[in-house]
């Protein structure tokens, strides 16, 4: 498929494989603590080259003038070999293999209007995978901007609601700055993978660790047009532990 429906999209993440509740410390990549990557830079960031930079631009000029539809837009429209060159060495940075996540810098945001940009991410992340919608509109590249959204009540990217740790239900998740904020909007992350093996350190920890493994109601926001739905915060198979976690909407969800 081209791309997945926000029901499917929520199968595809959820219903993940799980052979039982794993309450050891995890020794991978991606268990990883930013005080031991500040030092090494180059093995989470990388910068365009300007024949790279170059290249990105005389690509978007060709998909441009293909006069597409988002969702129509395939790989094959984008005629940028040194970038896809990368592809490979990235999506093993992003999985189970690497650190999970990846920088990417000197992308030449300032010289496309915002459908040039959109179609960009859009041609970008289908490199990495397959797009599935996230939210009950359907949208399947959205923006986190402040549109008078109810952070309370709605999806909190609508709003000026500080977003709260939290684990997006998809395989791979990237954002693209177009402006930086005038003040915050900053983006930070950190390995769930290390918050596992950090809770198992504390008193009951492993106690904490298995009930993380049963059902959690989860405030949905709306989306799907459900008011909530039962996810396993945890789920273990293969020696690889998935999470799906997101503070805000377990703690929202009594009102229901």
């Amino acid at each position: 498929a081209s791309h997945r429906s926000l029901f499917a999209q929520t199968v595809h993440y959820l219903a993940r494989p799980h052979e039982g509740a794993h309450v050891s410390p995890l020794k991978v990549p991606p268990a990883w603590l930013g005080s031991g990557l500040a030092a090494t830079p180059a093995r989470w960031r990388y910068e365009l080259t300007g024949d790279e930079q170059r290249e990105l631009l005389e690509a978007m000029e060709y998909v441009s003038a293909l006069n597409k539809s988002l969702v129509d837009l395939e790989v094959s429209d984008l005629r940028a070999p040194l970038l896809v060159g990368h592809v490979a060495a990235w999506l093993t940075q992003l999985g189970q293999d690497g650190l999970g996540f990846l920088v990417l810098r000197g992308v030449p945001v300032h010289a496309w209007p915002v459908p040039q940009a959109e179609a960009f991410f859009w041609l970008f992340g289908k490199l990495l995978g397959v797009p599935g919608a996230q939210d009950s509109d359907g949208h399947l590249l959205g923006h986190v901007r402040d549109i008078g959204g109810d952070g309370a009540h709605e999806r909190q990217y609508k709003s000026n609601a500080l977003i709260g740790w939290h684990v997006d239900f998809a395989d791979v998740v990237g954002l693209l700055c177009l402006q930086p904020a005038l003040r915050g909007g900053e983006s930070r992350i950190i390995s769930s993978v290390t918050v596992f093996n950090e809770l198992l350190k504390l008193p009951g920890g492993a106690d904490h660790v298995r009930r993380l493994y049963e059902g959690v109601l989860l405030d949905t926001r709306g989306s799907g047009h459900v008011k909530a739905i039962t996810v396993r915060p945890l789920r273990y198979a293969d020696g690889v532990l998935r999470t799906a976690y997101h503070a805000d909407y377990f703690r929202t969800v009594h009102r229901y």
